[in-house]
């Protein structure tokens, strides 16, 4: 295994565990507690190192540095509100 495939790698762990703490809201709550932490503080620590996977992806080279622009976000946040949108349509999200 190379240092790429490494960080790949422990990219998708940190993916696979942000998952992790979303299923455990969504399930709980966010300020269900365990062993010491709310889910909310758990899922802002995997955020955290989720962040710090790209900080490191970057200085392999292995991506570019990502910049978010600010219609980036509002192409984003339109997206979203679609899919709310029609879920709620759907009957899956309460009204």
């Amino acid at each position: 295994m190379n240092n790429q495939q490494y960080l790949i790698g422990k990219l998708a762990e940190e993916c696979s565990e942000i998952i992790k703490e979303c299923m455990k809201i969504q399930q709980f709550g966010m300020d269900s507690e365990y062993l010491g932490y709310t889910n909310k503080e758990r899922l802002v620590a995997e955020l955290k190192d989720l962040e710090i996977m790209k900080i490191l992806l970057q200085d392999a080279g292995i991506i570019p540095e990502i910049v978010v622009s600010d219609n980036d976000i509002t192409g984003r946040k339109t997206k979203m509100e679609f899919y709310h949108d029609l879920s709620q349509e759907l009957g899956m999200i309460d009204k």
